[in-house]
């Protein structure tokens, strides 16, 4: 049994993680054993249902804004999104960032939120490499771009904890600096 959904993939996770073979995009398989009801999700951002041990979400992309892309360093862009529909998310998740390359073929990647917001807008510290493809996409982004913007995904930081130590050291080189502000965001925002 498959449903179609126009424009929408919508991945599936069962609880061992592994993903149902997806071969058209605008096709899920869903096993027959399974029986729910699918709200319209055509007009939906992110919907999520559960039903017994079956996790349901769908993710797509969302457009953003430019604010600012300021080169930190040599190799270093500190960029700020204005998005157009809130993305709550939680310190040390990521997201996935796309823009179209000359050739008109899309070009995705993921990187880690360096800000903790309630996802009106977010931050990202991005290495560009001196002959990546994203890297000259980034460095050509000006203010009031647009840039697609999916997620968030991923655990770090308190949702990874079981337990909430009262001390953490936090040790990282570079960019991976990121997940480590947003999580010393959400700290000091919980405490107030």
């Amino acid at each position: 049994v498959s449903v179609d959904i126009p424009t929408l993939a919508i991945p599936i996770f069962f609880p061992s993680r592994k993903r149902l073979p997806n071969k058209n995009p605008k096709t899920i398989p869903i096993p027959a054993s399974m029986r729910f009801l699918l709200a319209d999700i055509s007009k939906t951002r992110r919907f999520q249902c559960i039903l017994g041990k079956l996790s349901f979400k769908m993710h797509q992309y969302l457009e953003a804004r430019i604010i600012s892309n300021t080169t930190i360093g040599e190799n270093v862009s500190h960029l700020k999104l204005s998005l157009s529909h809130p993305l709550p998310f939680r310190a040390g998740q990521f997201f996935m960032l796309r823009l179209r390359n000359l050739s008109g073929d899309y070009i995705e990647r993921s990187y880690s939120a360096a800000n903790y917001s309630s996802g009106d807008f977010l931050e990202f510290m991005v290495r560009l490499e001196p002959h990546g493809q994203m890297s000259a996409l980034i460095r050509g982004l000006s203010s009031k771009s647009l840039i697609d913007v999916k997620g968030p995904f991923g655990k770090f930081g308190r949702l990874s904890l079981k337990e909430h130590p009262k001390k953490i050291i936090l040790i990282s080189g570079g960019v991976g600096i990121s997940p480590f502000r947003s999580f010393i965001q959400e700290s000091v925002s919980l405490r107030s």
